[in-house]
């Protein structure tokens, strides 16, 4: 898996979540919330030591293999929310 994978993988989990799951993701995989956070939102490096368990604890919460049936509910869910905004 490409690092790039990877923090689409990990951008996924949180936003399914939702608040408080970054947290609980970096303390799971041992690294500093703004590292996560560095990685999650600019795009900046993952040390090396950190892409397999936050590899172990993504598959965990949302399965590798799944992630796109959870992609297709977070669209239906935010567009149902963009509906009941217009009216």
């Amino acid at each position: 898996m490409t690092v790039a994978e990877l923090r689409e993988w990990a951008r996924l989990v949180v936003r399914y979540h939702g608040r408080g799951t970054q947290r609980g993701l970096a303390r799971d995989v041992g690294m500093p919330e703004p590292s996560l956070t560095k990685f999650l939102l600019h795009g900046a490096g993952l040390a090396a030591r950190f892409r397999e368990p936050l590899q172990k604890h993504c598959s965990h919460l949302i399965p590798y293999s799944q992630r796109d049936q959870y992609r297709t509910e977070l669209e239906e869910r935010s567009g149902s929310e963009n509906q009941r905004g217009s009216l």
